[in-house]
């Protein structure tokens, strides 16, 4: 086989697997989304931390990550994608309650995605 088609097939195959992390990345960014949703309208405002920790810790949802960020937030991830705005759970927290829940970009606290759930706080 010659050098040329050598690398023909090698580039080939590349593009292929490419390809194929590309959708499969799709599908499990599609799959954490709803997973982060059904957390959200799953914490209620009023729950405890040791809640939120059980809740999310949940087999139901495999995709997602807590992260105690201070006493007073948890950040609740989903996997990093490729080109993608990622969704992100915020808690509030006060006096070991629950007092704001808000999904927003990753990369900006403050930018809410057009298609997120209205946010939830006391008052």
């Amino acid at each position: 086989m010659s050098t040329v088609r050598k690398f023909s097939l090698a580039f080939v195959t590349l593009l292929a697997l490419a390809a194929l992390a590309v959708i499969w990345s799709g599908s499990k960014s599609k799959e954490a989304r709803e997973e982060l949703e059904a957390a959200f309208a799953r914490v209620q405002l009023g729950a405890s931390s040791s809640e939120i920790r059980a809740l999310i810790g949940e087999s139901e949802f495999r995709h997602l990550k807590l992260r105690e960020v201070d006493p007073s937030s948890f950040l609740v991830q989903t996997p990093l994608e490729w080109g993608a705005r990622n969704w992100v759970l915020w808690i509030d927290v006060k006096d070991d309650k629950v007092t704001a829940l808000r999904i927003r970009f990753h990369d900006d606290k403050n930018g809410r995605p057009d298609e997120a759930p209205p946010d939830k706080a006391d008052g």
